[in-house]
Order: C-alpha cells, then sequence, then structure tokens
C-alpha cells in the first residue's frame, strides 16, 4: 500500500468517525428540578421561589411521581414581581389516584412559586415525592 492510500484511508476513517459523533443527539435536560414533598399542604400552602432563567425550551411543569391521599390537587404557576403584583398563570389540576405531570408551557426569565388552590377529598394532602421542573 502506498502512502497516499494509506493517507486517503486515514482520512476517510476520521471523516467517518465525525459523522458519526455529530449524528449523537444530546438529551434535553430542564434548566432546574425542584425534587420535594408536600406533609398536610393546605388550601393556599405556597412552594419555594425558584429563578427561571429561561435558557433552555422546557416547559414548567408540576409532577406527582407518588400517589396523593385526596382525590385530586389543584395547582396555580405564579410569576412573581418586585414592583407590581404577581402574574397569575393558569391553574391545573393533578390526579392523586395515579402519577402525572402538568405543564404551562415555556417561561419568560422570572421568579415563580406554586400554589395549592384546591384539594378534591380531603382538607389536606400529602405527596410523598413532589417535583416542579422549569
Amino acid at each position: 500500500m502506498t502512502l497516499s492510500e494509506r493517507v486517503g484511508r486515514v482520512v476517510t476513517a476520521t471523516a467517518a468517525g465525525l459523522v458519526v459523533a455529530a449524528s449523537v443527539t444530546v438529551p434535553a435536560f430542564a434548566e432546574g428540578t425542584i425534587n420535594s414533598h408536600i406533609s398536610n399542604g393546605r388550601v393556599g400552602f405556597e412552594t419555594r421561589s425558584w429563578w427561571d432563567d429561561d435558557s433552555d425550551g422546557v416547559s414548567t411543569s408540576v409532577s406527582h411521581y407518588s400517589k396523593c391521599n385526596a382525590r385530586s390537587v389543584s395547582y396555580e404557576l405564579i410569576h412573581e414581581y418586585s414592583w407590581r403584583p404577581d402574574a397569575k398563570l393558569g391553574t391545573q389540576a393533578l390526579s392523586c389516584s395515579r402519577t402525572g405531570s402538568r405543564y404551562w408551557g415555556r417561561q419568560v426569565e422570572g421568579d415563580y412559586h406554586v400554589v395549592i388552590r384546591g384539594i378534591s377529598g380531603r382538607a389536606s394532602v400529602s405527596v410523598n415525592d413532589f417535583r416542579i421542573k422549569y
């Protein structure tokens, strides 16, 4: 094999490797996740606040990764402002009979928190594995 044939094979192998490397997809991860629980949360209970940089395309969501002890829970997403009243971004209901998630879509940069707005079937709710993704 001549030198030019060997160089040609090396270049071809390198190019093929680059094509394979470029085609590997990187999974999309949420900018942030809060892994928590709720113990005897009542209507009006507020989660801790978080800052969303809006540096990704992830939809803000709440999830029950475990069943809870009521029929369902309604959560409201709040966009916090220091210079005007907070913005209420909608209420989403999650069943307690199974695990699941509810989504508010991609949110702009800012501070947020979630409030329990309703509990069906009980005066309070407990969720052993409660998560917020943003």
